[in-house]
């Protein structure tokens, strides 16, 4: 009897306990005057890869550092180191920029639309021939990383990309 006891008032000291921690416990509170993103939060450069599929389902892969001008608080984006890779034609693009045309635009939402130019506008040979759109979300509110998806009308193609912050710095790729 004292066993059956003993047993049971252990289960319920350790029910309060538990119970009492799923209570107490502190929890996370939105924050108060949230004001949304804003072109400013994405400044600075970004590694910027992207994968995808042309229209004849070969592989497409491009990869760059973005650079975004928030802190100046126009909307140019430019990019350099940019490489690409057409599966279909073994063709690559290597150390491409762009330094015009590149832009976005950052919603209250936090939805994030860029554009990249093709060789008519920016680059002077690459591997698009009309500007392609690219439509993501900031990951964060502090705008370290920005992912979605990407397409180009000039030659369809499309697929998914992932840009994240990267310290100031010289880059160079071999």
């Amino acid at each position: 009897m004292k066993r059956t006891i003993f047993v049971l008032l252990t289960m319920l000291v350790v029910f309060v306990a538990v119970f009492t921690v799923l209570v107490l416990r502190p929890v996370p509170k939105v924050k108060a005057g949230h004001e949304g993103c804003s072109e400013k939060m994405l400044k600075g450069p970004y590694e910027f890869t992207a994968t995808g599929q042309e229209s004849t389902g070969y592989n497409f892969s491009f990869s760059m550092i973005a650079t975004f001008a928030g802190a100046s608080g126009s909307n140019n984006l430019t990019g350099s180191e940019f490489n690409a890779y057409l599966a279909d034609t073994s063709k690559q693009y290597v150390d491409l920029s762009f330094t015009t045309s590149g832009s976005y635009t950052v919603n209250p939402d936090c939805s994030v639309n860029l554009t990249i130019p093709g060789y008519e506008t920016g680059f002077t040979t690459g591997p698009f021939d009309v500007p392609i759109t690219l439509n993501g979300v900031a990951v964060d509110t502090g705008g370290d990383e920005v992912a979605g998806i990407w397409y180009e009308s000039g030659y369809p193609m499309s697929g998914t990309f992932d840009a994240k912050r990267i310290a100031q710095g010289q880059w160079n790729f071999f």
